[in-house]
C-alpha cells in the first residue's frame, strides 16, 4: 500500500492526523487507523470537538501546525 499525501505532508502526519480524527469512533476502520499509528508510536494531535451525526458521520476539530 502506498500513502498518498498533500504536498508538504509526510507519511507520518497525514497518519497521525488520521488516527486523532479517528481516535473516538467505534468503527472498525477507525480502530484500525489508531491501531496503525500506536504501533508507529505517532504522537496524535489532541481532537477538541467530536461529534457523531445521525446518518453514521462524524465532525471532529483538532489542532495542527500549518503545513508550509
Amino acid at each position: 500500500m502506498q500513502a498518498v499525501t498533500a504536498d508538504g505532508m509526510e507519511d507520518d502526519q497525514a497518519l497521525a492526523i488520521a488516527a486523532a480524527l479517528e481516535n473516538p469512533s467505534e468503527h472498525p476502520l477507525a480502530k484500525a487507523i489508531v491501531g496503525a499509528a500506536k504501533d508507529d508510536q505517532l504522537q496524535l494531535p489532541r481532537c477538541k470537538i467530536f461529534k457523531r451525526l445521525l446518518d453514521g458521520e462524524c465532525k471532529a476539530s483538532l489542532r495542527v501546525k500549518p503545513i508550509m
